[in-house]
């Protein structure tokens, strides 16, 4: 797997490792700097050094004047539960631990090993299927595993995207005490030494999705009102969070034909990855013909520190059985750093770096839809 490099002249020169330790970022020396530029030149040149398609630059016309939102005969007809339920039924049973796994079987697809969990919910008297994907022990973020950049993903659509609009299913992060989890998955070391449990992220099972054989038609976009809602909106969320690993097993649709609402279930490589694909047609540029003009208004009100809520997205303290559970959010612990592990307190979310690049795509955005680059509808 090859992937490009970028942006690591943003990150901070020292840093803190997410066991605490203080680590120096590796540096390329002025000398080198050159015979980078020139190895660059000579792998363009060649034709083999790009990093993704670039973005259009003639987009083809809208054919439809109006453009109305999707009929809601079922708002979330791809959920099991609207996406505030799912919050507060599980904000509140994996606290208590007032659930039962029934199942836990390895999925098809996923390069870092997913399994389909299913939970039963006595509050509810349901069952609720889950992707989760642990972390490796003592690796709380790998390159193509990332927990916090998962559950950003989530929260960031909340500042643009109407609810039934979501692209990413509700993800929450959530440590499984060890005993249940090796009754079904067999013997494995918990995520974070003097723990009794395996962190990693469950996101809700979406029902009757699909892989697309084509993920986007531009043709349809320009003559289908409902189609270009759905494909807009999925494309206006994996720019802002730079999305950049193009794995068609990333990216469901619905299997209703006349709602082919678009979500992006993978979302570990993005916020500016400092390794990712080459030569893959990633969705971190804006490629559809259009976007819904009511969202990209919405980006329009944002000020910069509304961001800021991003470096914080879900915090875990370990109980007295050794169990990392939920607790309310602190003031971020070190907005340099995404994983912020301190004595018994895990705190996880976006470095200053990564939300400092969302703001400076929703900038950019907001100059093309005014320049008449990107058209809204």
């Amino acid at each position: 797997m090859k992937y490009c490099r970028r942006n690591a002249d943003r990150r901070p020169a020292e840093r803190t490792d997410i066991l605490g330790r203080h680590v120096s970022e590796t540096r390329i020396p002025s000398s080198g700097v050159l015979a980078v530029g020139v190895l660059a030149v000579v792998l363009l040149s060649l034709g083999i050094g790009g990093c993704g398609s670039p973005p259009p630059s003639d987009r083809p016309p809208l054919e439809f004047s109006e453009a109305g939102f999707p009929e809601k005969t079922d708002s979330f007809p791809n959920w099991p539960y609207p996406p505030e339920r799912l919050e507060t039924l599980l904000g509140e049973t994996l606290v208590s631990g007032e659930f039962e796994l029934i199942e836990r079987k390895r999925t098809e697809y996923g390069g870092s090993g997913p399994s389909r969990v299913t939970y039963y919910f006595p509050e509810i008297d349901q069952s609720i299927r889950f992707k989760w994907k642990a972390v490796p022990p003592d690796e709380l973020e790998t390159v193509n595993n990332s927990p916090r950049k998962e559950i950003a993903a989530y929260e960031i659509q909340k500042l643009f995207l109407d609810p039934e609009d979501y692209v990413v299913p509700t993800s929450l992060l959530h440590c499984e005490p060890i005993g249940r989890y090796a009754e079904a998955q067999g013997a494995l070391r918990p995520s974070i030494a003097g723990s009794d449990c395996v962190l990693g992220v469950l996101s809700v099972w979406l029902e009757d999705v699909t892989i697309a054989e084509t993920l986007y038609e531009e043709a349809r976009f320009t003559k289908e009102p409902d189609y270009a809602h759905y494909m807009g909106n999925f494309n206006l969320l994996t720019y802002l969070i730079d999305h950049k690993d193009a794995r068609e097993s990333n990216f469901l649709v619905a299997k209703d034909k006349t709602r082919r609402q678009v979500f992006s279930v993978d979302n570990g490589i993005a916020f500016e990855p400092f390794l990712y694909k080459f030569f893959a047609d990633n969705w971190n540029v804006i490629r559809v013909a259009g976007l819904r003009e009511k969202y990209v208004d919405r980006l329009r009100d944002l000020e910069r520190e509304d961001l800021d809520a991003l470096g914080v997205v879900a915090q875990l303290e370990k109980n007295e059985e050794g169990v990392f559970v939920p607790v309310g959010q602190d003031d971020n612990l070190a907005p340099n750093e995404g994983v912020r592990l301190r004595g018994d307190m895990l705190q996880i979310g976006l470095a200053r770096f990564e939300i400092d690049g969302i703001w400076d795509r929703v900038r950019r955005l907001l100059e093309d839809v005014d320049s008449g680059e990107i058209p809204v509808f």
